[in-house]
């Protein structure tokens, strides 16, 4: 069991937008994966000498779409932007 504190209805945001770009911009037929990977001191969490622990959860996203320039990459995690507005009109 994990406990993650946070934004929960932004994380989720970030999530569907991410997999729902990497569906929308992956040719037809092509896999998409995601995956979440915490990583934290699970020793230190079980052995009940603190009542939390930091960690981390990476999200990743594999495709085979076009991928994103490192311009639009900065924009990710803005409050809204898109990256770019043709390639949206090209898939929808």
């Amino acid at each position: 069991e994990c406990l993650l504190e946070g934004d929960f209805e932004r994380l989720v945001q970030v999530m569907v937008n991410l997999l729902s770009n990497a569906i929308k911009f992956s040719p037809q037929g092509k896999k998409v994966v995601m995956r979440a990977i915490l990583s934290t001191d699970f020793e230190l969490l079980l052995s009940g000498k603190t009542p939390f622990q930091m960690g981390k959860l990476l999200i990743e996203v594999m495709d085979s779409g076009p991928g994103m320039t490192l311009k639009a990459q900065g924009k990710l995690f803005q409050r809204f932007a898109q990256a770019d507005a043709g390639i949206s009109a090209k898939f929808g």
